[in-house]
């Protein structure tokens, strides 16, 4: 999926914007980040000011679907 299309699915869902970051790493904890890393992208989960790689070597949008599934688990989506 797009940015355009995750945001979109998020904000429909209802899913605080403080929970997620799609422009690099961010200053806040328990927050998904889509980072762009060379030539791939990843996903990062910050938790107690710690960040840690979930997911490497993605194209774009397999960051924006990991991160859109990681909510759809955590949430209990059934979509």
């Amino acid at each position: 999926m797009t940015r355009d299309e995750l945001q979109a699915k998020l904000s429909a869902k209802a899913v605080h914007p403080s929970l997620y970051c799609l422009d690099g790493l961010a200053r806040r904890n328990e927050c998904y980040c889509v980072v762009h890393a060379g030539n791939a992208w990843k996903v990062v989960y910050i938790e107690r000011a710690e960040p840690s790689d979930i997911a490497t070597g993605l194209t774009e949008s397999q960051a924006y679907d990991f991160v859109y599934e990681q909510f759809r688990k955590a949430f209990k989506w059934t979509e």
